[in-house]
């Protein structure tokens, strides 16, 4: 035998037992935390490594096996908690809904729209509509704001007709955004069915009505609680008699959510509206199996990717937890939940970051397990009515999320991950204790009377405000990354007066075509008033010719006073930074420039270039032209380059050591009136530098929008600023 195949014999031989465990032995965190220590330079680890949410959450840097260990798990999905879903099949069993609003105002281009994109991947019809007809008027009375505002103008049945043409509702899930009462709507929907020859209870999907989330949205209930509550309930008794597929009870926290709230808000108060809404209707006569089946919840689903995955989980559990305690068990704990992806970090510049942005989100929201998920255009901040193409690249994230990522065959793809697990039990724990405080406050309705709820969110949107302005948290392309090439993605808003004028002729028509029934309409409405069977005269009177107004005003002319709050305001993180960019362009069309702000880079590269870059990019976001100059030898040199450069302020680059002298000599040497700034903070020549006439000093921490203020201040004055 040769050598080589000695050694290739003996290479292969194993001489004892193979163990990879005592080979690499499991390290505890103690050793890694004795290992990393060091490098922390004395700063506390948990100030360096861990991570404060605004939930008030601490995220620590690593999660072991022993975070999952002492957690009370679901072994199985769709068992006891709910936690890893409602079914064991997650969505190999059934697949979530691509269900996309479309909010076109006329019920005829929503159609169009529809059609269009059921026919390219859509699979449900997701229909929003105006202000006017949630509020049950008719579109010629209503005010001009509310008509085409935010979804579609459906007046009568017509409108029902033209949005559904050519659609079949029993293939396809059906949800339809009815605001705080469903009841007037229903009617012309269920007059629709019946002369479509459609067999409601083969529907699927829900008609949310959610008189809270319309308060919190609006500031704004037309009616009493207490009124709303009767309709709900004989909403909820219709469908479970006729379209029992179809959820009835919205509970939704995207205004929450879209105000900045945080998750843990989101979770305490979406349980606190669920036991409003089922202690109100179990009062009023309902059975509490009645009410849970019809809840339908919606969730914002926001940029943190791990915290939404956490949250629609905990959700579950939380829930699950809530109607136990109405002698709920088995499927009656499961929970139908909507996800829509955030508005507020939608930005305005760099639009096409924004399909990043939702396509992230929407991943998150199916880790968690949505049962259907709307996914924003890329220019939803901008556009009243978004173009085919933008719809269809929204609705394409979700298509290739499903289609070629196979997110459809998965089922609780976080089930069992330390990190998740454990962040999923502290959403609950948190929310839960927030939920109680909600409840010893009267309950969800009393908590936003009050301002409670309103205020909570606020101090929650300054923290978040804070951390934009300071750079903490970033926004590609806004707040960092700034592009001053990319301009504004170009804004569309609908003209509601023109609108108006349009549903109003279409309106008078219809009039005039059922004027021969007038007599049939008006004995149908007298059955309506005193009818206690509302929806079903209510459809009998639509099938005579009656409007949604006629229907309202029929039915409620005896309804008490309203309710009204504070609306919780919506929140776009990137508007602090636009209008600075918008300044930029301004200043561009008016003097053919920017202001213009220099960068000395005093010394060889290693003195100045980090700062340099650092000074680059905190500026640019602000709309100002950054230029910058070759490595400076001297304060002098770099005076004379500064007074070339027309530059409104100057930012010298260095490091602390050398500023006590380059700085005061530079400012010595200038003999024009730039603004003078340091990169930097050093804190032993601060006051010598002050006194040697620096206007300011640019640090990382530094509030990036007072900064900007005061420089277009002394850019150009008023005028700019």
């Amino acid at each position: 035998m040769s050598v080589e195949s000695e050694n290739k014999k003996s290479a292969i031989k194993l001489n004892k037992k193979f163990t990879l465990k005592d080979d690499f032995p499991v390290p505890a965190i103690e050793d890694w935390r004795t290992i990393v220590e060091p490098f922390l330079k004395g700063v506390p680890f948990e100030k360096k490594l861990c991570t404060r949410t605004y939930e008030e959450i601490t995220l620590e840097p690593l999660y072991f096996r022993s975070h999952r260990d002492s957690l009370p798990l679901d072994l199985y999905p769709g068992s006891d908690n709910r936690v890893r879903g409602n079914s064991p099949e997650g969505y190999i069993g059934k697949e979530w809904d691509i269900a996309r609003e479309i909010p076109a105002p006329l019920a005829e281009d929503f159609n169009t729209a529809l059609l269009n994109d059921l026919n390219r991947g859509q699979n449900a019809v997701n229909l929003v509509p105006d202000t006017a007809t949630l509020l049950a008027q008719d579109a010629h009375i209503a005010d001009t704001g509310s008509v085409g505002d935010r979804g579609t103008s459906l007046s009568a049945l017509p409108c029902i007709e033209k949005a559904l043409k050519g659609i079949d509702l029993t293939a396809v899930g059906f949800y339809v955004d009815a605001g705080f009462s469903a009841l007037p709507l229903l009617t012309l929907l269920n007059a629709y069915f019946i002369q479509q020859k459609i067999d409601p209870s083969k529907l699927r999907g829900a008609i949310d009505q959610d008189p809270l989330a319309y308060l919190a949205r609006t500031g704004n209930l037309p009616l009493s609680l207490t009124d709303i509550t009767g309709e709900i309930k004989e909403v909820l008794t219709w469908l479970n008699k006729h379209a029992p597929g179809l959820k009835g009870l919205g509970v939704s926290m995207v205004p929450c959510h879209e105000g900045g709230a945080n998750a843990v808000q989101e979770l305490a108060w979406t349980l606190s509206t669920i036991v409003e809404y089922m202690n109100r209707l179990i009062d009023a006569g309902m059975n509490p199996e009645d009410v849970a089946g019809h809840l339908h919840i919606t969730f914002g689903i926001g940029p943190f990717f791990f915290m939404e995955i956490a949250k629609i989980r905990a959700a579950r559990l939380m829930i699950g937890n809530v109607l136990k305690e109405y002698g709920l068990k088995g499927n009656g704990l499961n929970v139908t939940i909507h996800g829509r992806t955030a508005g507020h970090n939608q930005t305005l510049y760099d639009p096409y970051v924004n399909i990043l942005r939702t396509t992230t989100e929407a991943f998150s929201a199916i880790l968690g397990g949505v049962d259907s998920l709307h996914t924003n255009t890329f220019d939803e901040r901008a556009v009243d009515y978004p173009s085919s193409f933008s719809r269809r690249v929204a609705r394409n994230i979700q298509i290739i999320l499903k289609d070629e990522c196979h997110l459809d065959r998965l089922i609780d793809p976080a089930g069992g991950s330390y990190f998740v697990e454990t962040l999923t039990h502290q959403l609950a724990g948190e929310g839960w204790t927030l939920f109680r405080e909600t409840e010893s406050r009267g309950g969800m309705s009393h908590a936003l009377m009050s301002g409670w709820i309103q205020d909570r969110i606020k101090s929650t949107r300054l923290a978040r405000e804070k951390d934009f302005r300071k750079r903490k948290r970033v926004i590609i392309g806004l707040n960092m990354y700034a592009d001053l090439k990319q301009i504004k993605v170009k804004e569309s808003r609908t003209d509601q007066g023109n609108i108006k004028k349009i549903r109003t002729d279409q309106l008078n028509r219809f009039r005039q075509s059922v004027q021969q029934d007038e007599n049939k309409r008006t004995l149908r409405l007298l059955d309506l008033r005193n009818s206690d069977k509302r929806i079903e005269a209510g459809t009998n009177a639509v099938l005579a010719g009656a409007t949604l107004g006629d229907i309202s005003q029929n039915v409620r002319s005896s309804a008490g006073e309203g309710v009204s709050v504070d609306p919780v305001p919506p929140f776009r993180a990137s508007e602090i930074f636009e209008r600075f960019r918008d300044r930029g362009f301004m200043a561009e069309r008016e003097t053919g420039e920017r202001p213009k702000v220099i960068l000395v880079n005093m010394g060889p590269p290693g003195q100045h270039k980090i700062r340099s870059d650092f000074s680059r990019g905190f500026l640019e976001p602000g709309g100002f032209d950054v230029i910058s100059t070759q490595p400076m030898n001297s304060p002098e040199e770099a005076a004379e380059e500064v007074m070339k450069s027309k530059a409104f302020a100057a930012v010298l680059c260095s490091t602390d050591e050398t500023y006590a002298e380059i700085v005061p000599a530079f400012i010595k040497a200038l003999q024009t009136n730039q603004m003078v700034i340091v990169a930097g903070r050093p804190a032993e020549s601060m006051d010598l530098l002050k006194d040697a006439g620096v206007d300011a000093f640019l640090y990382l921490g530094a509030d990036t929008a007072d900064f900007y203020e005061a420089l277009w201040k002394r850019a150009g004055g008023s005028s700019h600023a």
